[in-house]
């Protein structure tokens, strides 16, 4: 088996068998939490991912469990990425590939205004999608909320949360202070919808000028809508004309007026995930 950027030992052998010698690997990206691998054969392509500790384990065996409610249902607008294989015990995630380029790819590369706003367009009508798919979609047996706190706890009391990751309003302060903050931060319960949880430009697939699948489920959930809105708010933020997208995106979303106190929680919220 070729392999490009990815050594065959890290290849688990029931994928390996899929396509004998024909395959090649490539390494379209890499996630933060797992190895994410691209699996390729003359007649099929996958997403391969890896667990490199407890951690992603963890993510891999709940995006199984998502995807497995998420993706056999038909969604006529997006494609869903569909699991092949999965083993909890080896720690790994077989998936069908969505072929396209990552949205964020195509953002860092437009600069004409018009451009940035039919595709900061096309990010409110995705996440739009997902907010009214039906509560069926996804058994939630804790809540959303709930769950992202113990794993914020978690992420913190491990020592996997690094000061040089976060943004830069937050760097320096202590750790434990920034979680207090975050806990006095809570917002009342509101509005339950389907969420994704990680609606970065960097989890939507776009293809012939419009994006076309919604990819890394592990943090999806029924809880509130601000958590993806927060999200799409700091994508909008890092660009030129901020204001403007922003205007944009929430016109075709369908929201007149925000809570920014929910804005402010769950980007902090996201700095220790």
């Amino acid at each position: 088996m070729p392999s490009v950027g990815a050594s065959l030992i890290e290849i688990p052998d029931r994928v390996r068998d899929l396509g004998g010698d024909d395959c090649v690997v490539e390494v379209p990206h890499q996630g933060k939490v797992s190895r994410t691998l691209k699996i390729c054969t003359p007649l099929k392509t996958w997403t391969l991912k890896i667990a490199t500790d407890n951690l992603s384990r963890r993510r891999l065996n709940r995006e199984s469990a998502i995807l497995a409610q998420v993706g056999t249902k038909p969604t006529h607008v997006y494609d869903i990425p569909r699991v092949c294989r999965f083993h909890c015990q080896e720690g790994w995630l077989l998936l069908e590939w969505i072929p396209g380029q990552r949205l964020r790819d195509r953002l860092r590369k437009t600069q004409d205004m018009s451009e940035l706003v039919r595709w900061v367009r096309e990010y409110a009508k995705a996440i739009r999608w997902i907010h009214n798919l039906p509560s069926s979609t996804l058994n939630a047996s804790q809540s959303w909320l709930e769950w992202k706190l113990s794993e914020a706890k978690n992420n913190l009391v491990r020592g996997w949360v690094n000061q040089d990751d976060l943004n830069l309003e937050n760097r320096g302060v202590p750790l434990e202070e920034l979680f207090q903050r975050l806990l006095g931060l809570v917002p009342e319960p509101r509005i339950s919808v389907c969420i994704h949880g990680d609606v970065a430009s960097d989890n939507l697939i776009e293809r012939e000028e419009r994006i076309v699948g919604i990819i890394d489920w592990s943090e999806a959930g029924f809880g509130d809508p601000y958590a993806d809105l927060a999200l799409a708010w700091r994508e909008m933020a890092r660009k030129p004309h901020s204001d403007h997208l922003w205007n944009e995106f929430l016109k075709v979303y369908g929201l007149d007026e925000i809570d920014w106190n929910r804005i402010e929680f769950f980007l902090l919220l996201d700095e220790f995930m």
